[in-house]
C-alpha cells in the first residue's frame, strides 16, 4: 500500500499536470491560435480515450476523471475555469 507520502506527491503531479494542461489550452484560445470549437473537441476526445480505456475501471477513476473533464467543457460563450477536487475528499 503507498504511503501518505506518495500519493499525496501522485495527487500534487496529477492536479499540477491538469492545471498546466487546461491553462495552456485555455491561452491558446485566447491568443486565437485554438478555436473554441477546437477547445471543446480536445477535451471530447480526452473523454472518448476515458470510455476506451476505462470501461472495466471498479475504482471509479475512470468516472471521476471523467466528471471532471465533463466539467471543464465550455458552452459556445464561455472559456474554461479548472475545478479538480482531492481524491481524498
Amino acid at each position: 500500500m503507498k504511503t501518505d507520502t506518495e500519493l499525496l506527491c501522485a495527487q500534487a503531479s496529477a492536479l499540477s499536470s491538469a492545471a498546466l494542461l487546461t491553462s495552456l489550452i485555455g491561452r491558446l484560445v485566447q491568443n486565437g491560435v485554438l478555436s473554441q470549437d477546437d477547445e471543446k473537441a480536445i477535451y471530447t476526445n480526452a473523454l472518448d480515450a476515458l470510455d476506451e480505456n476505462g470501461e472495466d475501471d471498479p475504482s471509479g477513476v475512470f468516472d471521476l476523471a471523467r466528471e471532471l473533464i465533463e466539467d471543464q467543457i465550455p458552452s459556445s460563450s464561455e472559456t474554461v475555469t479548472l475545478t479538480l477536487v482531492s481524491a481524498s475528499a
